[in-house]
């Protein structure tokens, strides 16, 4: 099994967490700058951290219909549609944090980076902005700065799935359990 998990990075990230695994279906885009995850809907019981069956939904409970994804990171959505202004507000901080990384930590991918996650932007997101969400996950029920984006009218090779979840692939480690 593969767990993703978002790597540290200080005022942005402030601590390596599990976002995804290969339980859920997988593709890479933009030359590996970007994962996307095929997600589904499901009631998501807050209060017991879990998805639960619909006829087993406590009334006493913050329970909503979410996609599993968003339910089990406790996502929080920042902007819905996408607008070029939500790009700079919370995703050009992030993709800024990341690239300075990868330039200690891998320097020869700095020139791809940039180029594959303006084309996603640009090309992906911003083409189709009316269909995506950005999402930030939480720590210590704060949203952190690391942007999760979200699909709702997936095409393509995607159709089919209810939404897909995109991520940088750069700011995720690949951990074999």
């Amino acid at each position: 099994m593969l767990v993703y998990e978002t790597i540290e990075l200080p005022e942005v990230v402030p601590e390596g967490r599990e976002v995804a695994s290969d339980a859920f279906r997988i593709r890479m885009s933009h030359d590996g700058a970007v994962i996307g995850f095929g997600a589904k809907s499901v009631w998501w019981d807050y209060d017991e951290d879990r998805a639960v069956a619909e006829d087993e939904r406590d009334p006493e409970n913050n329970v909503q219909y979410v996609l599993d994804v968003v339910g089990s990171n406790k996502l929080v959505e920042v902007a819905s549609p996408v607008k070029p202004s939500d790009i700079k507000t919370h995703v050009q901080p992030y993709v800024l944090k990341l690239r300075k990384h990868l330039k200690k930590t891998n320097p020869d991918r700095v020139a791809a980076f940039k180029d594959s996650v303006q084309s996603f932007l640009t090309e992906t997101v911003l083409a189709d902005r009316k269909s995506f969400s950005i999402f930030n996950a939480q720590t210590d029920g704060e949203p952190n700065k690391f942007p999760i984006f979200v699909c709702w009218s997936p095409s393509g090779e995607w159709e089919g799935t209810e939404a897909v979840v995109f991520m940088l692939r750069d700011g995720l480690n690949e951990i074999k359990c």
